[in-house]
């Protein structure tokens, strides 16, 4: 299996821990359970939240979604004047 020396009495214990399969919440894909958190940190169909208006969806669609709500404009609290949400988000890190 993974080539770890694993007792007699600890293999069973061993093969359901690391070794038994596992589907992904997100994407379904099937891996062993040692391979699943590695898998899940990079699953494309993951949920993310968008940094502009915390709606959820999966990792894939994001950088296209906050580029498009990123570019809608609403009045600078400071200044009144229309400005991208991304800017203001800027200005206000900073």
């Amino acid at each position: 299996m993974c080539g770890d020396i694993v007792d007699k009495e600890e293999y069973e214990e061993h093969k359901n821990e690391f070794h038994h399969i596992k589907s992904c919440k997100d994407c379904g894909k099937k891996t062993e359970a040692r391979f699943m958190n590695s898998h899940q940190k990079k699953c494309v169909h993951k949920s993310v939240t968008c940094q502009y208006c915390g709606l959820s969806m999966p990792k894939h669609d994001l950088h296209e979604h906050e580029y498009s709500c990123g570019s809608k404009t609403e009045p600078c609290p400071k200044c009144g004047k229309l400005v991208p949400i991304m800017g203001m988000y800027i200005l206000f890190i900073l």
